[in-house]
């Protein structure tokens, strides 16, 4: 059924590149340089922000330098996040799911840092040490207590 979530995901060595007034060209032909891969990223005006698997991160010191060679204090790599995701076709229908997943994760003490959404997932960034609680609680909330649907 549409806005059902069936399934959450979760991966646990996440970093977020967040720069400002820096152009996202550069910022972009930078991490092709270096071979960094991203998972998601978005532009908005002068902020773009791109979220990458430690994983794919080769050579993190290399890029950390780079980084603050071409950039200096308008991009830095934000440590210490997991990624958990609630998937399900249609569950950004509303905000129900965003706020419901949201305010469960608060309720644990893993406060999201930052969400990304698209028509089928709504991902929450957390704290790494609070990855295993927070699929926990996300599945509890969205699968083991989801009412069945009503023919």
């Amino acid at each position: 059924m549409p806005g059902t979530v069936v399934g959450v995901a979760s991966e646990r060595d996440i970093l977020i590149l967040d720069a400002h007034d820096a152009p996202s060209a550069m910022l972009l032909a930078l991490l092709d340089e270096r071979g960094v891969a991203g998972k998601q990223l978005h532009i908005f005006g002068d902020r773009t922000t791109v979220a990458i698997s430690r994983d794919n991160l080769h050579d993190e010191e290399r890029v950390r330098e780079a980084l603050q060679t071409r950039f200096g204090d308008r991009a830095r790599l934000v440590d210490g996040l997991a990624a958990v995701s609630a998937i399900g076709t249609g569950i950004n229908a509303s905000y129900a799911n965003v706020r419901t997943g949201s305010d469960a994760l608060s309720a644990i003490g893993a406060s999201p840092q930052g969400i990304a959404t698209s028509s089928f997932r709504i991902t929450w960034m957390i704290p790494r040490d609070r990855t295993d609680d927070a699929v926990r609680t996300l599945h509890h909330r969205f699968i083991e207590t989801a009412r069945a649907p009503v023919p």
